[in-house]
């Protein structure tokens, strides 16, 4: 493979800081009979027998010849697996606790995909080929239903892939077992190349603005995120660590990036001090003391009452006896106040990706037919004799070279003849 070092592969150990050299388990390296890696690879590291591989092989024949997609497998001690027989499976992809494998199968003498999964064994020298455990069939309707990439949430539980319903790119979710099927991609724009953030969040591609972007998006709340806002277009994300690695179209066609992840933080609030103006009026009142009447009682206004209080004197004692009454003054007097509080302001800081401009609307036209007669056939036709041209070829090629620790693709010559018929008016 042009570009790759396969001497120097290493695995990401995600529960630890450091690299997993794969030196450390291999006797012989990855070992792949007859691999179609750009159908799907995925790697599964055991605790015990150190990485193991599963890609597409093409080795497995029918009856008649034909060869045939299957899940393969391959581990660093020289063991190898076909994990399926004539299943025409694409994408595979290990579930974190390293019990199953999810692919896609096309069905026979079909152009529709079906999702489906298999058992996994780690110990690679007890295991066998497996039937496929269909989860997911499309409706009989959509004759060219595929899928993409299918993945396992890290528990295990759900799978997302993304989907072509004869119509449209889209992603949907679906529980291990085949049931709760949702569409969790938005109709109006293309979106594909799914994986998970955590149990609850996925990240995909989209072209929401006509180029393709990373969205982070909530399956519980349907909150989306923007990650990337690129001008060559982002694809196929993947998690490791607190890192994002995709691909991304740039002056040197796809080249791997990397993106760091953290997660939506909640909104930050500052606190601010804010002086508020209020308007108070003040009006001063007296305090007399008035002589009780004859009656005995003298109406008197109390400081917090608007109607006045009604006090029971003996009449007896009324001509020495007195009360207090308050007495408004005409005159008020205006006071402006000042109130400072505190409050929380969000944090205008945060910086948000938003991504501008829309897809261009398709313009449908209608094949105009033009109409056409029979002109007639040339009569008396005698082809000039057809030539025999024998041409020898004589060729070098350099096989790829295995997925190993170690070793280089090996050379060989080939030895062949051309054989050219040609009628030169092409009758």
């Amino acid at each position: 493979i042009d570009g790759v070092e396969i001497g120097e592969i290493e695995i990401e150990n995600e529960t630890a800081d450091s690299l997993l050299d794969i030196s450390e388990f291999a006797k012989s390296g990855f070992k792949a009979k007859k691999p179609w890696f750009d159908k799907g690879i995925d790697i599964y590291d055991d605790s015990t027998r150190g990485p193991i591989l599963a890609y597409i092989s093409y080795q497995n024949r029918d009856k008649d010849g034909h060869a045939h997609f299957d899940v393969a497998l391959s581990d660093t001690n020289k063991n190898e697996i076909a994990l399926t027989y004539l299943t025409d499976a694409v994408y595979p992809s290990f579930n974190k606790q390293g019990t199953e494998i999810v692919f896609a199968r096309r069905e026979p003498f079909s152009t529709r995909f079906v999702l489906s999964k298999v058992p996994f064994n780690s110990d690679l020298k007890n295991v066998s080929a497996e039937d496929p455990i269909d989860i997911f069939k499309p409706d009989s309707s959509l004759l060219y239903y595929n899928i993409y990439g299918p993945k396992f949430s890290p528990d295990g539980k759900r799978i997302a892939f993304s989907f072509f319903d004869d119509v449209h790119r889209g992603i949907a979710v679906i529980d291990a077992n085949g049931n709760s099927f949702k569409v969790v991609s938005t109709t109006e724009y293309d979106e594909r190349d799914v994986a998970w953030i955590d149990d609850n969040k996925i990240i995909f591609a989209s072209n929401r603005n006509n180029i393709f972007n990373l969205i982070e998006k909530d399956l519980n709340t349907g909150k989306e995120r923007v990650l990337t806002n690129v001008v060559g277009g982002a694809f196929t994300p993947t998690l490791a660590g607190d890192t994002i690695f995709y691909t991304q179209y740039d002056k040197d066609g796809f080249s791997l990036y990397k993106l760091p992840y953290k997660k939506e933080s909640e909104p930050l609030f500052r606190d601010s001090i804010v002086v508020s103006t209020r308007d108070s009026v003040l009006q001063v009142a007296d305090t007399i003391q008035v002589a009780c009447s004859d009656t005995a009682n003298v109406a008197v206004t109390a400081p917090d009452s608007a109607k006045p209080a009604t006090v029971a004197t003996p009449a007896a004692d009324s001509t020495k006896c007195t009360v207090p009454q308050i007495v408004l003054r005409k005159d008020v007097i205006k006071v402006e106040s000042r109130d400072t509080i505190k409050i929380a302001i969000t944090d205008s800081t945060q910086r948000e990706i938003k991504l501008y401009g829309t897809l261009p609307q398709k313009v449908h036209k209608e094949i105009e037919l033009v109409d056409r007669e029979f002109a007639g056939a040339e009569r008396n036709y005698k082809p000039i004799p057809s030539v025999p041209l024998f041409v020898p070829m004589l060729s070098f090629t350099e096989n790829a070279p295995d997925l190993t620790v170690f070793g280089e693709g090996e050379v060989k010559a080939k030895l062949g003849l051309a054989v050219v018929i040609s009628d030169p008016l092409k009758k």
